[in-house]
């Protein structure tokens, strides 16, 4: 079975209100429980990860989400990586671009964290610790 990766922005407009986070929230409905998919809910879209007749359906399901909440108007962005030569998760291609980055150093007065722990894919052997600095009041 062929999996494809997709990224799915789904952004209702003339809603009266700039906070879109209620209608994200209910368009993950259609995914919760899915077995047929694995997704990751980001700070600007959601990805998914599965084949892609099943995807292009929960895409077009949730992007029917915002109108049954009263939206008049649903511009829906929709990326599909279709890669046919070898096997990729969402895992794998995190992992393919963490190989290539040297390990960042803390920023001081941030909590430190790399990508791989984010998505918990540093072996236990590379993990760094997380290391949190004082914040200065003012």
């Amino acid at each position: 079975m062929r999996q494809v990766i997709a990224e799915v922005s789904i952004v209702p407009i003339g809603t009266g209100d700039t906070s879109l986070s209620r209608y994200v929230a209910a368009c993950l409905d259609v995914l919760e429980g899915r077995a047929d998919v694995v997704y990751e809910v980001t700070p600007m879209g959601t990805v998914l990860q599965g084949e892609m007749s099943v995807v292009l359906d929960l895409v077009q399901k949730m992007s029917d989400v915002p109108f049954g909440m009263g939206a008049k108007r649903v511009v829906t962005t929709l990326k599909i990586d279709d890669r046919r030569d070898k096997a990729a998760t969402l895992d794998s291609k995190v992992r393919s671009v963490m190989r290539q980055r040297p390990k960042p150093k803390p920023r001081t007065g941030e909590r430190y964290r790399t990508m791989a722990e984010m998505f918990g894919e540093a072996r236990e052997e590379e993990q760094e610790p997380i290391v949190e600095r004082p914040h200065k009041s003012f």
